[in-house]
């Protein structure tokens, strides 16, 4: 799979750089360095934590004003 991203100039030349020295001045080093960090920026951001699962839904229902249990005998009704 090809994917095609533009970046700025400077941030180009840090990654190369970062990359070359990681993995060596030899062909391939900079696949390698762009398969890990997109790796690494998958893995972070593919696991929601709980707790912000539960941030959410409290922001939903803040300005609820029925009690879980009345909220649940409409739920039923539906």
């Amino acid at each position: 799979m090809v994917i095609k991203v533009e970046l700025n100039k400077r941030l180009e030349l840090a990654f190369r750089k970062k990359a070359m020295k990681e993995f060596g001045y030899s062909r391939g080093s900079i696949q390698r360095a762009m398969r890990d960090a997109l790796q690494q920026w998958v893995q972070k951001k593919g696991k929601p934590s709980p707790k912000a699962d539960v941030s959410l839904i409290v922001g939903l229902v803040k300005n609820v004003k029925k009690t879980g249990v009345e909220l649940q005998h409409e739920a039923a009704g539906l």
